[in-house]
Parts: structure tokens; C-alpha cells; sequence
């Protein structure tokens, strides 16, 4: 999600908690001549103070997260007045089982 959003003119921040995943979407980024700010870390670590967004977009993260409801919180304050924050849930059957079909 981060290359299209950087190819149409967004400046965008990614984090990961795992360093080969940065690495990896560092070297795909600037091959494509693409500037994403990829930071190692949980969520709520790789938004640093003093940062406003006006979209902060958690894609299939929340079942990864040692505790989601701080990640959560500390998105939500990373946003700026009137932003919009963005939650999906990871794309395996058992998810969409849970999420989907459950909530029917």
C-alpha cells in the first residue's frame, strides 16, 4: 500500500517491527525511485511525537501487536483533527471466518 500511496504523491511512514521486512521494502521502494519513511518498530513506536497524519492505516496488524489496544490509542493520537484511522484484520479463512461470517 505504500508504493501506490508514494507514487501519487503522498509522503507516507511505514513500520514493521521486523528489520528484514524494512530492509527488503527500502530496496523495493528505491528501485521504483520511491521516498517512504520505513521505520522498525511496533505501531505505536515508529510514530514519533510531534507527528501529525491525516491517515493512519493499520492493515492486518492488529492480531500481531503485543498490545492492540495501546497501539491503537497511540495511532489514534498521531492523527490530525478530523483524520481518519483505518483498521483491517489479516486475509487467512480463519479471520475471515471469525470477522466476516461471525459477525453475520
Amino acid at each position: 500500500m505504500c508504493e501506490p500511496l508514494a507514487a501519487r504523491g503522498a509522503q507516507v511512514v511505514d513500520g514493521d517491527a521486523a528489520a528484514n521486512s524494512i530492509a527488503a521494502a527500502r530496496l523495493h521502494a528505491a528501485g521504483g525511485g520511491l521516498a517512504v519513511d520505513y521505520r522498525v518498530g511496533e505501531p505505536h513506536d515508529t510514530l514519533h511525537e510531534g507527528n501529525a497524519f491525516d491517515v493512519v492505516l493499520l492493515l492486518e496488524l492488529v492480531e500481531h501487536v503485543d498490545d492492540r489496544q495501546r497501539s491503537i490509542q497511540q495511532a489514534t493520537c498521531k492523527l490530525k483533527p478530523g483524520g481518519l484511522l483505518v483498521s483491517t484484520i489479516n486475509r487467512t479463512a480463519r479471520r475471515w471466518a471469525t470477522a466476516i461470517v461471525g459477525a453475520v
